[in-house]
């Protein structure tokens, strides 16, 4: 068969219903990732859950599940804060603003704050906040306009936020990240003596810019939390063999997760919907030419379909959800296979340190 289609029940299981592995679980909507947590909402589409009603012999997996749901809801916290700010500052545009001055500059935040418009406009729980941000913004000169300070300023504290917030994650997980950065580090074995020593550059974690920070603590996390859900590596690699080696794997094991430049994100438009559909699930496709650069962070989605002949994968995305009494909520989505192959990224070196090279790192299943 040169065609095989593998997605995930709909929904999620009950949460208050036990996980007995000898019969089927009750199923309820799941609904759509919350923030930019794509990488705690697909491993668990195909990982072990237990819910809200474990059984004595799941007490361990329970807890670990109670500790990424309360991180991942930090994380969600600060995401949603940090678009309220910038919404905020858009809605105040909207009301100083002029044909004459549409920029919201210095003098205009100034006069905003004198004239009493914060308390006008702002909701009490906002307005320290908004007198503190108008201050650091009259007191710098490099940004004369405050939606693009506030959105550098507000990109900045997230990102500080986020990394404490890994941090935090992995001391609960007891993972020494700081050991883990210094081996991850070491030059490679092969490497040595090879005469490409002089090239190796890897900075001491003090040097290590805040982007590359919050990339190796939140790689480390994602993969204590795939190891908590037991999902094992698939050994799928793209551009080693042929489009065949991933159908096999889809036939063997089902779903894949995979990371990479894939997803709406990723796009100038939205995709067209297809006259077929799979299964009675809508499929989606995106016409050539509509893809952005790669300047955002990769995006964790769950393969699901391969079609060997036509050279087609088939995926679904943690940002939509779905319903078990809705067929249809469960959208699937075609790419050519070399697009795939393009943007998938490897996972990270495994949370002990190292990549095992015995298996790929590519994809994992359930």
């Amino acid at each position: 068969m040169s065609f095989i289609f593998r997605p995930p029940a709909l929904g999620k299981p009950d949460p208050y219903v036990p996980n007995v592995l000898e019969s089927p679980q009750k199923r309820v909507r799941q609904l759509p990732q919350k923030g930019k947590t794509c990488w705690y909402y697909a491993p668990k589409t195909i990982g072990l859950r237990i819910g809200k009603c474990p059984l004595p012999s799941q007490e361990k997996e329970r807890k670990s599940e109670i500790l990424f749901s309360k991180y991942r809801k930090q994380l969600t916290a600060v995401d949603n804060k940090n678009i309220w700010q910038v919404l905020l500052i858009q809605n105040l545009y909207a009301a100083v603003l002029t044909k004459e001055s549409p920029h919201f500059s210095r003098e205009i935040a100034v006069r905003a704050l004198q004239r009493g418009v914060v308390h006008q406009l702002v909701t009490p729980q906002y307005q320290a906040w908004f007198t503190h941000i108008v201050q650091q913004f009259c007191l710098q000169t490099e940004e004369d306009d405050l939606l693009r300070f506030v959105k550098k300023t507000v990109l900045q504290e997230q990102k500080n936020e986020m990394l404490e917030i890994y941090k935090n994650l992995l001391k609960q997980l007891q993972i020494p990240y700081l050991e883990r950065h210094a081996l991850f580090c070491q030059m490679p074995e092969w490497m040595k003596g090879t005469g490409l020593e002089e090239k190796w550059h890897a900075p001491a974690w003090e040097k290590v810019s805040l982007e590359k920070k919050i990339d190796f603590v939140s790689n480390l996390a994602f993969q204590a939390y795939c190891e908590s859900l037991n999902l094992q590596h698939s050994s799928w690699v793209p551009r080693r063999g042929p489009i065949q080696w991933l159908h096999y794997e889809l036939s063997e094991h089902g779903p894949l997760i995979v990371s990479g430049y894939l997803g709406r994100s990723f796009y100038t438009v939205e995709p067209r919907q297809l006259a077929e559909s799979m299964e009675g699930r809508p499929v989606f496709r995106w016409d050539p030419g509509t893809r952005h650069q790669m300047t955002f962070s990769a995006h964790v989605i769950i393969l699901v379909g391969v079609d060997c002949l036509k050279r087609l994968v088939y995926y679904i995305d943690p940002t939509d959800g779905s319903d078990p009494a809705n067929l249809e909520s469960q959208l699937i989505y075609e790419i050519p296979y070399e697009e795939l192959e393009d943007y998938v990224q490897p996972f990270a070196a495994n949370w002990t340190g190292k990549i095992d090279l015995s298996r790929g790192n590519y994809a994992m299943y359930g």
